[in-house]
C-alpha cells in the first residue's frame, strides 16, 4: 500500500465515517435507546423492520452523508456556494492547514457551536 498524505488520509476517513454512522440498524430495531422524542420512538416501533429493508435505509443514509461530505469539500475547494450565509464577496473556498501549538480553539468545537448561529439563520 503507498503511503497516504495528509488529506488523501482525511478524504479516506470521511468515507469511513459515511459508511460507519450508515450503520443503524440496531437504532431502528431498539429505539427507546435513542436520544429522541416520545412521538419519534414510537414512529420507529410501528414497521417491522427485515434485514434487507434495513440495508435498504442504511444504504440510504450512507448516500446521504456521501452527498454531505462532497458538498462540504466543495465548499473548502470553493466550487460550491454557501447555501444559508449571503457573503457579500465571490465565495472562493477555505484552507485546512495542520494544526499548530497556537491554535486556539479545534473546528470541531466550533462545529458545535454554530448549531445556534444555523438555527437562526434558517429561520429567518
Amino acid at each position: 500500500m503507498e503511503k497516504l498524505d495528509l488529506k488523501e488520509v482525511f478524504l479516506v476517513e470521511l468515507h469511513e465515517l459515511s459508511h460507519q454512522y450508515s450503520k443503524i440498524g440496531q437504532a431502528l430495531k431498539n429505539p427507546e435507546k435513542l436520544n429522541l422524542d416520545d412521538k419519534y420512538i414510537e414512529a420507529l416501533k410501528k414497521p417491522n423492520f427485515t434485514d434487507e429493508s434495513i440495508q435498504a435505509i442504511e444504504k440510504l443514509v450512507e448516500s446521504a452523508m456521501f452527498d454531505a461530505f462532497f458538498d462540504m469539500v466543495g465548499l473548502l475547494d470553493g466550487i460550491g456556494d454557501p447555501r444559508v450565509v449571503k457573503t457579500e464577496n465571490v465565495w472562493v473556498g477555505l484552507h485546512l492547514k495542520e494544526p499548530t501549538d497556537d491554535d486556539a480553539q479545534y473546528l470541531n468545537e466550533q462545529f458545535y457551536e454554530s448549531y445556534d448561529t444555523w438555527e437562526k439563520l434558517k429561520n429567518k
